[in-house]
């Protein structure tokens, strides 16, 4: 019979991760090398389909580290299980490579082995261990997983071949399994069929739950994380070896469902397999006195040349303050090109260094709108391309509202005369800070602003009248219409029409286009 070939374990590092072990470090760890408790999770192996040969690839057998790894109640995400893990940060270099990682490595497989035989647990089948060495001043992080698992002597084989678990279970009790396990996924389970109802439990239960079930209908589960037709994934050795201790009589055969839907199999067609292992011959089988000798680890990760060694990652693009800047400053740079001005010279922009002579309020200022390129909202084109329009309107606002609030009639200052930018403003018009003009209409492309004067817009969707007589009328209900529905208030004021109007005229060539870096 051919030997069980099991895929191991791929470490699959989330960028938050490295975030989160960063500030880990500086601020809680500092310069202690003590271990702590770390969590990974695992889900059911996928496989995709070339487009080209129509064959399935299966993906990685991953486990997964997220930014949550070091949260004390960790959750896992959806269809996946937790696994817990140790880990230990060294603080150079020299001491993440002298370290006896042997020692390491034994102390994991010491208490995953104690929680199978003096526990009785299975919680630590998939216990793992990370040691790491983070170069925060250069954003690179070099990290080692160890996923321990026990080999057995004899080796597993199995019975014949693996198969569609549909072919030999059945698809009614693979839908009752999915069934119990969407309510509550476990990484390993019992399965027996009595009295045509499929049931689970967990393998702590053996005994009770396999009492009347004759041996060769007892199935043992767990959720496989690899996809490969013909190799379980690397949480069956463990479950094996306690098995062996607990259980003997399975060395001589044992049903094992490798779990792989996650998702309803009715939907794209069961994916899990099924198979009868047995431990080598019966001349060979260990005697129970020995089963409880802890037997010989693996697990080291290989590294990306598939030599035993640590992996490296090199973050700097994605952390390093000043690279970030420069490309956010790239990309909003381009943005402008992209969208507004194909002529304008970016390199010109972008090589330019200011120098600024003092660094009071307006110097202040000035700076922040110099840099604002590095942190824009891309929402109006005309702020995108004109970096200080925002805060020139807003200032000019600003100083607005305090005119007005200084006027004697305060809202209902009048308008001042049009052209009245010089010192024969009419009286009245003015507050102790200057006129008040009730429009402004600037040209940045000229640098110069236009007081305005006009009779008020009978369609305004602020302050005509026709919006003021439905607040009156409807009150809150009505400025509930006009946040929810955004063509609430044009409808109201016939602006609608007027858009409709205005876009009838475009077509016709009727209007030419206004200045668009005004406001």
């Amino acid at each position: 019979m051919p030997i069980v070939q099991f895929a191991p374990f791929q470490s699959l590092v989330q960028p938050d991760f490295w975030h989160a072990l960063t500030n880990l470090k500086i601020d809680v760890l500092r310069l202690s090398d003590h271990a702590l408790p770390v969590s990974a999770s695992y889900t059911a192996g996928r496989a995709v389909k070339d487009r080209e040969t129509g064959t399935e690839i299966a993906l990685g057998c991953n486990l997964t580290l997220g930014g949550d790894a070091f949260s004390e109640s960790p959750q896992a995400p959806a269809n996946a299980v937790l696994a817990k893990g140790s880990f230990k940060n060294f603080n150079t270099i020299e001491d993440f490579k002298n370290a006896d990682k042997t020692a390491l490595f034994n102390q994991t497989s010491d208490e995953t082995w104690k929680s199978i035989v003096e526990d009785k647990c299975t919680a630590l089948l998939t216990h793992f261990l990370l040691i790491t060495f983070a170069d925060l001043k250069k954003y690179k992080y070099f990290y080692w997983f160890a996923f321990p698992a026990f080999a057995a002597k004899p080796a597993w084989e199995i019975d014949g071949d693996w198969s569609a678990a549909p072919d030999v279970l059945g698809e009614d009790a693979l839908s009752a399994i999915h069934a119990q396990l969407h309510q509550s996924l476990r990484p390993f389970f019992l399965v027996r069929t009595k009295d045509g109802k499929t049931e689970i439990a967990l393998v702590e239960e053996y005994d009770k739950f396999f009492a009347d079930v004759p041996a060769d209908q007892r199935t043992i589960g767990f959720l496989d994380p690899s996809a490969q037709p013909n190799n379980p994934g690397w949480p069956l050795r463990n479950l094996l070896a306690y098995l062996t201790v607990h259980h003997p009589e399975t060395a001589r055969s044992v049903r094992i469902l490798c779990w792989r839907d996650v998702e309803p199999g009715i939907l794209s067609g069961w994916k899990s397999r099924f198979g009868i292992l047995r431990q080598g011959s019966s001349d060979d089988a260990a005697a129970p006195a020995d089963m409880r000798a802890k037997p010989a680890a693996v697990g080291w990760e290989k590294n990306i040349y598939g030599k035993l060694g640590p992996r490296v990652a090199d973050l700097a693009p994605m952390m390093d303050p000043a690279r970030l800047a420069d490309q956010a400053v790239d990309l909003n740079l381009k943005l402008m090109r992209w969208r507004i001005l194909p002529a304008l010279d970016l390199d010109t922009v972008a090589s330019t260094r200011c120098l600024l002579l003092g660094a009071g309020t307006l110097g202040c200022y000035v700076a922040r709108t110099l840099m604002s390129l590095t942190d824009r909202t891309l929402d109006q084109m005309c702020t995108v391309t004109r970096p200080g329009l925002a805060p020139i309107a807003a200032s000019t606002a600003v100083e607005l509202l305090v005119s007005m609030l200084q006027h004697p009639e305060g809202i209902h200052a009048p308008a001042p005369p049009p052209q009245s930018n010089n010192s024969d403003t009419a009286a009245g018009s003015e507050s102790i800070l200057g006129i008040v003009p009730h429009q402004i209409r600037g040209f940045l492309a000229q640098f110069r602003n236009v007081p305005i004067v006009g009779p008020a817009y009978t369609k305004c969707t602020g302050c005509s009248e026709t919006v003021v007589k439905g607040y009156e009328k409807d009150g809150f209900e009505m400025l509930l219409r006009a946040f929810n529905e955004p063509e609430f208030l044009p409808r109201l004021t016939g602006l609608d029409k007027l858009y409709e109007e205005a876009q009838a005229a475009l077509e016709n060539g009727d209007m030419v286009d206004a200045e668009e870096d005004d406001f």
